[in-house]
């Protein structure tokens, strides 16, 4: 095989609780993260050395091209990027990309044998984020977000939209004023979180009474148009508002997709908006 397409699918967040400061200096995260029908699209081509191609301006140190230098093994790769997942949104699209190229590499190359537990550990290097990318569907996410326990995708009509100013995760964590807490937390069972029943159960109406992003209110200090997108999505009549990771996109969830798409047409004048459904992958080869 020459050439490998694949679609690295958008995740967002349904609940997030940052728990506390660890000892190490990172945040311990407790939430359910969930891939969507928004997706950037890499081919990657055989190639004699690197070379990247996308149709928007990507940072020199980018996560597609770490992955790739992790599985290359001094094979070489011709990579195109068509992006469509917004960057600053807390839409994982930098993690995604990532997990794509890990993915896709040994389609393109069969004699690059991983593992899983070891393409896992390789993704976990790239960022926290990219696991659950490998995976995708629905999971409930603990550590730094890479601890995943996987849970069913259930069928979820959304409502995606982001204004003109991103969110730095860097920028905003370092906002945070969180006590260091003096030992490693202790980490409850999934299974008895409120959040993670709501999505065993398939119960969706105790699910959005229960979403909510801890890092909200911080977020919104950055950039006050998040609480004016989620009033406005409100206001079109959303079940449940949040924001996605650590913004500035914010998603909300409709009670049938009929109504997703009608309130789509009311913010023409955002940059990112879409309608979209919940998915059960976070790569797929085509």
């Amino acid at each position: 095989m020459d050439v490998v397409t694949a679609r690295a699918y958008a995740k967002v967040n349904l609940t997030l609780d940052v728990v506390c400061r660890r000892p190490d200096g990172l945040h311990e995260l407790s939430g359910i993260m969930q891939s969507v029908g928004i997706f950037d699209t890499l081919t990657l081509r055989r190639a004699k050395s690197f070379t990247l191609v996308s149709n928007v301006r990507l940072p020199e140190q980018n996560t597609i091209t770490r992955a790739a230098e992790l599985l290359l093994g001094g094979r070489g790769v011709a990579i195109e990027l068509t992006k469509r997942i917004p960057s600053e949104a807390g839409m994982g699209g930098a993690s995604a990309d990532a997990a794509a190229v890990l993915r896709a590499l040994p389609a393109l190359y069969p004699d690059i044998r991983v593992m899983e537990e070891e393409l896992m550990r390789i993704a976990l290097t790239v960022g926290a984020d990219v696991p659950f990318c490998m995976t995708g569907g629905c999971a409930h996410a603990a550590g730094t977000g890479e601890l995943l326990t996987p849970l069913p995708t259930l069928d979820l009509p959304l409502l995606i939209v982001k204004g003109r100013v991103g969110i730095s995760t860097a920028a905003l964590f370092k906002s945070l004023c969180l006590p260091k807490a003096d030992a490693e937390p202790v980490r409850p069972d999934p299974a008895e979180l409120p959040d993670v029943r709501a999505v065993l159960s398939g119960d969706t109406e105790a699910l959005a009474g229960l979403m909510h992003n801890g890092l909200q209110a911080a977020s919104e200090m950055l950039a006050p148009e998040i609480a004016q997108l989620a009033d406005r999505l409100r206001a079109q009549g959303a079940k449940a508002v949040t924001m996605t990771g650590s913004g500035s996109a914010v998603a909300a969830l409709f009670c049938t997709m009929e109504e997703a798409v009608q309130a789509e047409k009311k913010f023409s004048d955002l940059p990112f908006v879409r309608a979209c459904r919940t998915v059960p992958q976070g790569v797929e080869i085509i």
